[in-house]
């Protein structure tokens, strides 16, 4: 049947498994928020910039118009919801930046060695991961996307050491991105994030290539 993809129409809907698009016109937030896209990091000159024009009101692209187009079409973040709550919070992982490291660069990895790790976020955090498996121990539901959210390392490097999964159906992620209490709803309803249901191939499509990333 392919991939699919839907426009989340009413706010009210937008939870765990969400994908939220940042809004060009909005850019300046959205990065301030959640990175720069491909690039990830907000950290320098940069981000300080992002964080000042957000502050003043200065949203559009237009601030990054002398960057090449192939630039800017990477600059817009783009994140999976792991969590939405009633006081208007919210937690995720930004999907596409690489940190530039390998699973197998650190310590006490017995699978998913050639699996890339992503910045998922300004937030720091411990390794996170993004999978489809419910046998990992540990591991919680994203709504109905088809994907679940962490669980034991050593519960899913167990499961596809046996056979029973395969480690391309895992992303791996350090960092999040973080709404306060209120925050994420106020985003939403200025418009400033487009929010998504995905078919779960998209997601774990790592693909750095435009033609492997029909969303953006």
């Amino acid at each position: 049947t392919g991939t699919w993809a839907m426009l989340i129409d009413n706010r009210s809907k937008v939870g765990a498994g969400s994908v939220l698009l940042g809004d060009p016109r909005e850019f300046s937030g959205v990065a301030s928020r959640a990175g720069l896209g491909g690039a990830g990091t907000l950290d320098g000159v940069m981000g300080f910039f992002l964080k000042a024009a957000s502050w003043l009101g200065i949203g559009g692209m237009d601030i990054v118009k002398d960057s090449p187009w192939w630039t800017r079409s990477r600059m817009l973040p783009v994140v999976l919801l792991t969590e939405r709550s009633l006081d208007g919070s919210g937690r995720g992982v930004a999907l596409t930046a690489r940190t530039g490291s390998l699973l197998g660069d650190f310590e006490g990895m017995t699978s998913f060695m050639t699996r890339p790790l992503h910045w998922g976020g300004p937030e720091k955090t411990p390794l996170r991961m993004v999978h489809t498996y419910a046998e990992v121990r540990g591991a919680r539901p994203l709504g109905n996307s088809g994907l679940h959210y962490g669980g034991e390392l050593a519960s899913a490097m167990a499961w596809v050491t046996e056979g029973q999964g395969s480690s391309l159906r895992f992303r791996f992620f350090v960092g999040e991105v973080n709404w306060g209490p209120g925050e994420l709803d106020a985003e939403l309803e200025a418009g400033k994030w487009a929010a998504l249901d995905c078919d779960a191939d998209i997601l774990l499509d790592e693909s750095e290539e435009l033609s492997g990333q029909p969303l953006w």
